[in-house]
């Protein structure tokens, strides 16, 4: 993969891992091996199976996978990259591959971590009589995070919002730092940093982030080019938006995450929609993985779920005319070389037509069952305080909506009543009599806990104090917001949800230099115009030039020139919603994010692992572990 064809994050993290790692290996040390062994560990075999498939590791040569952990076969002629976390353990272990220094367990060693080694461990190395001989690469990959899509990226945590307990726990910004960090070196990025003024954990991580670029940029000095022009890393958490991951949506992607069964691998079980996972899950016999593997899943997943069917209909009727075209090719023997050629596509696509039909239908009757459509109205104009037609809402309206909630959608469970609330608190002050009401109606004690006290620790002071009634205390949706919502319902014809997230708002803001510094001011240095960006209040963001794009989690090859602008990165803390994210696929359609755009959380929530999460923020129970 040559240098000047990298684009999205995955394109250099492989880059990293196979062209200046594995083949630069390769070609140093061929006389030694002809083929390598990689060595993993537990982590480090997440990361590179997020990066890279094994036919990419088998073209350059490598012969076998191997686990640290685990008893391997001894092959004392061959090299092996290790390519592991900068853990203990995994040290200890690869120090007593070496230990027999008359037979060790591999030839040479080429040793490649994760991040960078504690000076502890590299004593340990350093110590080590049978190792430091076998010693022929030592590097860190700088790559300790895992790629969800081409340009998003999490770091394999269960949603959890236990970072919200009091400043004295603070173990994870170091983690979530140092892990930021790798994705700037991985991109080749020293960028400008910004972060949610409003919070003391934002700008914590932000100056660890800070701080530990600056260390890196001094011991790398020449060997270490960032790229020009200069990037934006912005950090935000959870609490800057707490509407986007509870509300409903018509998004094709955020129905499934929300009302189907989806595994933490993103797989499906289409015998069991609903089927229960757990980590020891095994992949069901009709099992359909969502993702990139899926040819039509980059077509459909931020679309409404109405044009999904629209689509599924005409393409399907396309592909009836082909299979036709195929069958009257068969007759012909110049052509049968051609249409045995194109069988496994044919295939392929089928099934992945077969699925979504399925998947349509299935989400589409789970969103009649409860009149969703009248829901998420109900929802927006919670969010928004706009009714559809742009008119500011009624309070009494809104709580009139609320109290009915159970006579207008009498098939409702208590998680989406729970939500609504929850929606109702965020944007409202609501006296405490009010909200003891609200909590009598959940026979679940963990629904009434999470209502009554645990929304709080996200800096949710929904109590009206005095108010004798509830109070808006968010704003109503900006005209800027409305009329993007407008152009797209004007674009599809159909019904729509109001209310822009935030999140996506941020990253709309930031490609056109427009984020407001006063509401994510800058660690360390900033650019020179960044004062210049401080735009009035009611100041509209540009909605001029609306293009038809790609996704912008892949490569949009009829817009080289997006790649070569500044690039932002989003982080949020707490976890990042498919909501959020199908957000800003539909802004880069717009046109209104055309510069390259990589996001990332530690989890990747839906609406029951954000709701489960809440009901265990009083918990200390984040896994830091090694990655």
């Amino acid at each position: 993969m040559k240098k000047a064809a990298l684009n999205t994050l995955k394109d250099y993290a492989q880059h990293r891992i196979l062209s200046e790692t594995i083949n630069s290996i390769k070609a140093k040390y061929s006389e030694t091996s002809e083929y390598f062994i990689l060595v993993v560990d537990a982590e480090s075999v997440k990361v590179l199976s997020s990066v890279c498939k094994m036919f990419d590791l088998i073209s350059y040569k490598i012969s076998t996978l191997e686990q640290l952990m685990l008893e391997r076969k001894w092959f004392p002629n061959v090299d092996a990259i290790y390519f592991i976390t900068p853990a203990k353990a995994s040290v200890e272990r690869l120090i007593e591959d070496f230990k027999d220094t008359e037979h060790p367990q591999y030839n040479f060693a080429h040793i490649c971590f994760t991040s960078s080694l504690p000076e502890e461990l590299m004593e340990m190395i350093s110590a080590s009589p049978g190792l430091i001989p076998r010693i022929r690469t030592f590097c860190e990959l700088n790559i300790n995070f895992l790629i969800k899509e081409a340009d998003l990226f999490h770091f394999g945590y269960t949603p959890n919002l236990s970072l919200y307990l009091p400043k004295e726990s603070t173990a994870w910004f170091e983690v979530f730092a140092q892990k930021l960090l790798t994705v700037c070196c991985t991109l080749s990025e020293n960028p400008y940093i910004q972060y949610y003024g409003n919070s003391y954990f934002c700008k914590e991580v932000a100056s660890l982030l800070e701080k530990k670029l600056s260390d890196f940029m001094g011991k790398a000095g020449s060997s270490f080019e960032p790229r020009d022009p200069r990037g934006t890393f912005i950090i935000l958490d959870r609490s800057y938006d707490l509407s986007t991951p509870l509300m409903h949506e018509y998004c094709y992607e955020s129905i499934i995450f929300d009302v189907l069964s989806v595994s933490k691998d993103g797989v499906v079980d289409l015998d069991n929609l609903s089927r229960a996972w757990d980590e020891n899950s095994a992949e069901p016999k009709n099992a359909m993985r969502i993702g990139d593997g899926d040819p039509l899943w980059s077509t459909y997943r931020c679309m409404h779920i109405g044009e999904v069917f629209r689509r599924l209909s005409e393409d399907m009727k396309e592909f009836s005319k082909s299979r036709e075209e195929m069958d009257k090719n068969m007759a012909s023997l110049d052509k049968l070389q051609e249409v045995v050629a194109a069988m496994p596509n044919y295939k392929e696509a089928l099934e992945s037509y077969k699925l979504h039909i399925k998947l349509a239908n299935e989400c589409n009757d789970r969103y009649n069952l409860l009149d969703h459509s009248k829901l998420i109205e109900l929802e927006q104009r919670i969010i928004t305080g706009l009714e559809e037609n742009g008119n500011e809402v009624d309070t009494k309206s809104v709580v009139n909506g609320i109290n009915r909630l159970s006579l207008d959608f009498p098939n409702i469970t208590e998680q989406i009543k729970l939500r609504i609330y929850l929606l109702y608190l965020a944007n409202y002050n609501v006296p405490k009599h009010d909200v003891e009401l609200l909590a009598k109606d959940f026979t679940d004690p963990r629904y009434r806990e999470i209502l009554f006290s645990k929304f709080s620790w996200l800096g949710q002071n929904w109590s009206g104090g005095d108010a004798s009634k509830p109070q808006r205390k968010s704003p109503k949706q900006s005209h800027d917001d409305y009329t993007i919502f407008k152009k797209r319902v004007e674009r599809t014809k159909m019904k729509d949800v109001m209310h822009l997230s935030k999140v996506a708002k941020v990253a709309m803001q930031a490609a056109q230099k427009t984020l407001r510094s006063s509401e994510f001011p800058y660690i360390g240095d900033a650019p020179k115009d960044y004062g210049k960006r401080d735009q009035p209040k009611g100041t509209v963001t540009s909605l001029k030039k609306p293009r038809l794009g790609v996704n912008i989690f892949s490569k949009d090859k009829s817009s080289e020139e997006k790649w070569g602008r500044a690039r932002v990165v989003i982080f949020v803390i707490g976890g990042i919603s498919h909501q959020e994210i199908t957000a800003m696929l539909r802004l880069q359609k717009q046109g209104l994010i055309d510069c390259p755009l990589t996001v990332g959380s530690e989890a990747v929530v839906t609406p029951n692992t954000f709701i489960e999460s809440l009901g265990r923020i009083d918990e200390v129970h984040l896994e830091l572990g090694e990655l």
